[in-house]
């Protein structure tokens, strides 16, 4: 109930006396309404009386009540301490409330000395072994799907492997000409489990509804890891790798997907044996084409390797014309030698009367695209690229004009003689072959061991031509040669031919098989993704690079007294693989180059500082920057994808690193028990103050002066450095005041 009561009486005494005295003694009424006034005064018992409701307040109370409440709800905080007395009294409830966090100390001393403080618990930067927190974000990318969104926050399960997670998020965005559509994931159950690639995910609950699953987006899977085809040279065991997007030397686009990552897991030992991979199949193939394998044009070493068609895909059988015009290019139609016939190969007594099926001859044959290779011989010591051609051909059954020469020393095939065709007047070699054509040479025209096959790298002139390699015999004076055309499906056969594809490509000579050497202790054999990226497609063939490698150091200042060999040291840069390098030096010790003695390091994030640990040298000044691709070895691989795609992983702390910012046990100051109160106030000042009231027992208190120095403190520095000063943090026990760096005097006028 709301009591209004007047502050002051005094104004009533008049009305309170009977009329007479108000007549006959005046100044007695005056007298006690002056009492009564003074009554009302402050801190007089009238005033006291009737403001009882308003001292209820702990604004408006009597400071001498305020004693009484700080011996009631202020034990052990000294009254004379306290800022605010009232504001601390108002609130000292929360204080009790959140007795022993850090929220406690940082409001007691802002309501007992009104100043900001910072509470540190050393516990938190003990160093502990495997107590490190790694996190990998895990998304899928889906066919886009009108309602994605609908996803978010909801548990899905995969169709085919009842794999279930919560969809976090979700991105559609435009790579390389598509739209990809990626929901991030958390908490996949069971613990290691995977969704797998093609399979439908629907909301939990909804497997058996027909038409929710067929709404539902397909996962198109994630890079996994590359099955790796050529291992390059100089990697190491956590090297990082990236698939190049765009390609290095034309900036067109060479991989269908993005930013993928790959960590090296595995390396393998070489000895330039090739790795063979189809790039393109091409078509038009038989089973039984031949293989020719060149080592590359500078390579002298390389020898043994081979390979066989494995196995055909698209297969289609076709009947063609096995006739080869240049066979019967001297033959006249309807010799009158021979009556009306036009002697035909098949049939010489066809004549115009026959059909060409009696008059020519031909075959059935199976053609194809090639899928696999066999017998496979890697040979030793190739140091390039070899060159593979495969072809199905068709030797002529007689030879061409003209004497040859050529020799197992020597690229070169030579024409000589009288070359001349009689009855077209073709001359030399340009009128029968050109560069990638297949000859047929038999070194000696009565032994039919000496027949080879050779492809043609270029054709020099009417009397030379080059081949990919040596022939494997020296011709002799009766040697010969012929044609061996590519057999073209397509063009022999009954129906109307397609001389050449849509893509300008000819069907038969139209593969692309790779041969690149490995070789040396440091090839890739294991590659697993660290970064999937987005858009790529499975069994794609990538180019990857070591990536966040250093650029080759630059010399800013030589300096001076420098040894050569000295070493350079890195620091910082988040790096995955570490680098080392070593300095050369001229006759006055100036730094003149630097080399890195174990490649140029990967997974740099940011430049590292660069210093030289030498025991003379001075003032040299080196800089360096992280590149994005090192192409002084190409990795190639295939794409294996898996359903769920990760991120780069990260650690949220770095609590169980060893040589990180974290410090050993020592049960005193680092230990899961003590705390730090950082304050503009030595630890004299409050310590037994937090000892009396909020201190929890079995912690140990410590103190810090925390405090900017304020150039207009009346402190007199009796000592003025030359160099510009810097703040030092003080740390303070009860007896002890330290410096991190610098010590400094102050008038002892001065007080904290």
């Amino acid at each position: 109930m709301q009591f209004n009561i007047e502050k002051t009486i005094s104004n009533f005494v008049e009305s309170q006396f009977p009329q007479f005295y108000l007549s006959e003694g005046p100044n007695f009424v005056l007298f006690v309404q002056a009492y009564y006034e003074w009554l009302e005064s402050e801190g007089q018992a009238i005033q006291q009386a009737r403001s009882l409701f308003d001292l209820r307040d702990i604004d408006n109370t009597l400071t001498a009540f305020l004693e009484h409440f700080q011996t009631k709800y202020l034990y052990g905080i000294p009254f004379n301490v306290i800022i605010n007395k009232r504001f601390l009294l108002k609130h000292i409830l929360d204080v009790y409330r959140s007795k022993g966090s850090i929220g406690c100390y940082k409001l007691l001393f802002k309501l007992i000395y009104n100043q900001d403080v910072e509470i540190y618990l050393p516990g938190e930067d003990i160093l502990k072994p495997s107590d490190g927190t790694w996190v990998q974000p895990k998304y899928v990318e889906v066919t886009n799907v009108p309602n994605l969104g609908s996803y978010v926050g909801q548990t899905v399960v995969g169709a085919t492997s009842n794999t279930t997670a919560i969809i976090e998020s979700y991105i559609t965005e435009p790579i390389n000409q598509n739209i990809i559509a990626t929901l991030y994931l958390s908490n996949i159950l069971p613990k290691g489990g995977s969704f797998a690639e093609g399979e439908k995910i629907v909301t939990k609950g909804q497997l058996s509804n027909s038409a929710a699953v067929i709404a539902a987006p397909t996962i198109l899977g994630s890079l996994d890891h590359l099955q790796i085809i050529n291992g390059g040279q100089g990697f190491a065991v956590g090297d990082i790798i990236k698939i190049a997007h765009r390609s290095l030397s034309n900036n067109s686009v060479i991989s269908n997907g993005v930013e993928g990552k790959l960590r090296v897991t595995g390396i393998s030992r070489g000895n330039g044996q090739l790795s063979f991979d189809i790039i393109g199949g091409g078509f038009g193939y038989t089973a039984n084409a031949d293989v020719y394998l060149y080592r590359g044009l500078l390579d002298t070493t390389g020898s043994g390797a081979s390979f066989s068609i494995g196995s055909l895909s698209y297969n289609k059988s076709i009947q063609y014309n096995t006739d080869l015009i240049v066979d019967y290019a001297n033959v006249t139609i309807g010799n009158t030698s021979t009556g009306s016939a036009y002697n035909f190969p098949a049939n010489s007594s066809a004549n115009a009367n026959s059909t060409i099926a009696t008059a020519l001859n031909f075959t059935n044959q199976v053609f194809g695209t090639i899928s696999s290779l066999t017998n496979i011989q890697t040979g030793l010591k190739y140091t390039q690229a070899a060159n593979v051609f495969v072809r199905s051909s068709q030797v002529s059954v007689n030879h061409l004009p003209g004497t040859i020469s050529y020799s197992t020393s020597s690229n070169t095939v030579t024409l000589s003689g009288s070359y001349t065709d009689s009855v077209t007047g073709a001359n030399g070699f340009p009128s029968y072959f050109s560069a990638g054509d297949v000859i047929s040479l038999q070194a000696n025209s009565s032994s039919s061991s000496t027949i080879e096959h050779q492809i043609i790298r270029s054709v020099d002139s009417n009397t030379q031509i080059t081949l990919f390699g040596p022939p494997t015999h020296s011709s002799t004076a009766s040697a010969i040669y012929k044609t061996a055309p590519v057999i073209l499906p397509s063009n022999f056969a009954l129906y109307e031919p397609t001389m050449v594809n849509a893509n300008n490509s000819i069907d038969g000579e139209n593969e692309n098989i790779q041969a690149v050497p490995s070789a040396n202790s440091t090839i890739i054999a294991n590659a697993v993704a660290i970064n999937s990226g987005k858009g790529y497609i499975d069994n794609e063939f990538v180019y990857a690079y070591l990536t966040g490698g250093l650029a080759p150091i630059t010399i800013v200042n030589g300096g001076s007294n420098y040894t050569n060999n000295d070493t350079v040291i890195f620091t910082g840069g988040g790096v995955s693989t570490q680098v080392s390098a070593y300095v050369t030096t001229n006759t006055s010790g100036g730094i003149t180059s630097v080399s890195y003695s174990n490649g140029s390091g990967s997974g740099y994030t940011s430049v590292p500082n660069l210093s030289v640990r030498s025991n003379t040298g001075v003032g040299a000044v080196l800089t360096t920057s992280v590149v994005e691709f090192n192409n002084y070895s190409t990795v190639t691989g295939r794409v294996v994808k898996s359903g769920v795609g990760k991120q780069e992983g990260y650690w949220q702390s770095t609590r169980g690193f060893i040589s990180s910012d974290k410090y050993i046990q020592d049960s005193y100051f680092y230990q899961d028990y003590s705390y730090q109160i950082k304050v503009a106030a030595t630890l004299d000042q409050y310590k037994d103050i937090l000892y009396d009231t909020f201190h929890v027992a079995g912690n140990e208190l410590f103190g810090e002066f925390y405090q900017l120095i304020d150039e207009s403190s009346p402190a007199k520095i009796l000592y003025e450095p030359t160099q510009a000063l810097y703040q030092n943090y003080l740390s303070i026990d009860s007896s002890t005041i330290k410096s991190d760096t610098t010590a400094i005097e102050i008038d002892q006028d001065y007080t904290f």
